[in-house]
């Protein structure tokens, strides 16, 4: 699961291409752009073609050893943390902070599944048994088990060498059993514990923000969700759009269906977090109504964690959250026949902001050289800030609503544009970019001035 063929890739990639010729011999070209801070599993490209690389690969496949813990105990670690399983509960210590991240003696075990159907009470499932998994390059522990409607289900946490995350597969075969409400427990540990979830342009606290649902007990979860204690953060990537928080979110079906919804499952409102346990919803099967929803088959789900030395704002969560997620992009440009490089890099590189602003569109535009510009600060402080264009210059600006009528000019220097932001505001632009050694843009007299 963590092997990659990259010869064989690029080869598919080629015989892709050539198979875009047409008729009369003519190839349409296409430009494949890899962008990477780092791959996740620590590959670096081999000079010496396809052969080198699969002796490579030979080799590491030799180092890697697979043990299968018959006592229940084990350990694997990199520079950053220690996956531990001691007396069949799985353990996660940050070597940085010297601390545990997760909760020792809580009522679930962590990375348990939890199965509920018509607001009974969750039954937990139960691990069959672990494994480890130890490589030059990777280092993983596994959690094989099953539980109710579940016949196999099995987590993977994943250390990868010289990266300070923790990356987890979740995965599950499922049988054909109706109305199951499936939960994760990642129970983390936490003194003085504030949540906070990322939300549709916000983030905010249950219970404290705004009110959690009075029976679901759930909440909504973007792309991340944060866990402040007093000296440190732990983040973990959304494993699924829902999330419940302290305990086991009972199963919620409407007043309309009453034949399978049970009176003394009701719930009052929730209020702020009062431990780090948390509880991601995979699969809500009754949506609400007493309809037999059936979901079967094999199912994987992935997600992220890293810990912190201190607390962490939104605009620190997102920050950090966003340099887990992208740390590869690929870009797909149709080529003409006389094509030559990219005029300009895509993505981060293209567009340099500070940390605590998130670019949220850049949009090409049939016009040639038009691009769309939307720019968020995520922080609670108005900002003033500039957005840098390496490599191009900037031509016309023009400030815009959401949906593109320009609203007033920008003064922009030749290289980036300054924007004043409000707090957690969001600024739309539409703009000109050509490059560096190209003719300036002719600009009208009004423009100039």
């Amino acid at each position: 699961e963590t092997s990659f063929d990259l010869a064989a890739a690029l080869e598919a990639v080629d015989k892709t291409v050539q198979a875009a010729g047409r008729a009369d011999g003519h190839v349409a070209r296409r430009e494949v752009v890899f962008l990477t801070d780092m791959c996740r599993q620590g590959w670096r490209p081999s000079a010496g073609g396809a052969a080198s690389a699969k002796r490579r690969a030979a080799e590491l496949a030799e180092k890697a050893s697979i043990t299968v813990l018959d006592v229940g105990e084990g350990a694997v670690e990199n520079a950053f943390y220690r996956l531990s399983v001691r007396e069949g509960r799985v353990r996660i210590r940050s070597l940085a902070l010297g601390k545990e991240l997760l909760e020792e003696d809580g009522p679930d075990l962590p990375f348990q599944f939890l199965v509920a159907s018509g607001g009974d009470p969750p039954v937990r499932g139960a691990a069959t048994g672990f494994r480890t998994l130890e490589s030059p390059v990777v280092r993983a522990l596994r959690i094989d088990g099953t539980a109710p409607g579940h016949p196999r289900t099995a987590v993977t946490l994943v250390l990868h060498e010289g990266l300070d995350r923790i990356d987890f597969r979740v995965e599950a075969l499922k049988d054909d059993d109706p109305l199951l409400d499936v939960q994760l427990a990642v129970p983390l540990a936490a003194d003085s514990p504030r949540l906070l979830c990322d939300g549709v342009l916000s983030a905010a606290e249950p219970g404290c923000d705004w009110i959690a649902p009075v029976r679901a007990g759930a909440v909504p979860v973007g792309e991340w969700v944060v866990l402040n204690d007093a000296d440190h953060a732990v983040l973990l990537g959304s494993l699924s759009p829902m999330a419940g928080y302290d305990e086991p979110t009972p199963a919620n079906v409407s007043f309309a269906h009453r034949s399978v919804y049970r009176r003394d499952a009701e719930r009052p409102f929730k209020g702020p977090a009062r431990s780090g346990r948390l509880y991601w919803h995979l699969f809500d099967n009754d949506f609400g109504t007493n309809f037999a929803v059936t979901q079967s088959g094999r199912f994987g789900f992935a997600g992220t964690l890293r810990a912190f030395r201190d607390p962490l704002s939104e605009a620190e969560a997102d920050r950090a959250a966003r340099s887990l997620q992208e740390a590869a992009a690929t870009q797909f440009r149709r080529g003409r026949e006389d094509a030559g490089p990219m005029d300009f890099p895509f993505g981060r590189d293209l567009v340099r902001l500070p940390d605590d602003l998130r670019l949220l569109r850049l949009e090409a535009m049939p016009d040639r050289d038009a691009y769309r510009v939307a720019v968020w600060n995520r922080s609670d402080r108005p900002r003033r800030a500039r957005l840098e264009f390496p490599g191009t210059r900037v031509g016309r600006v023009r400030r815009t609503t959401a949906t593109g009528e320009a609203i007033g000019a920008v003064r922009a220097e030749p290289e980036a544009v300054p924007l004043d932001l409000p707090p957690h505001g969001i600024s739309f632009l539409a703009m000109t970019l050509v490059r560096r050694d190209a003719a300036p843009p002719d600009l009208s007299e009004g423009e100039r001035r």
